[in-house]
């Protein structure tokens, strides 16, 4: 699979072409505030990130409720 390589700050992080797209929508609408590199951890509205594929963690970046069984509420 095709991997892009993002550089936040002094850190590159490998990132999926499609989760690429959604930050860069995100960001354009104005629900992404910030993102930084922190002693090689990324941190994305202040909350770190270890992984930004799954649902649950779109969720927490924007300040969602999460339930694995009904998908993203509300």
């Amino acid at each position: 699979m095709l991997r892009l390589r993002a550089r936040v700050g002094e850190c590159i992080f490998e990132i999926d072409p499609e989760v690429f797209a959604r930050f860069v929508s995100r960001f354009s609408r104005g629900l992404i505030k910030s993102i930084k590199c922190v002693d090689g951890k990324l941190f994305v509205n202040e909350i770190e990130v270890s992984s930004i594929r799954d649902a649950e963690t779109w969720a927490r970046l924007f300040g969602w409720k999460h339930d694995t069984f009904c998908r993203l509420l509300g």
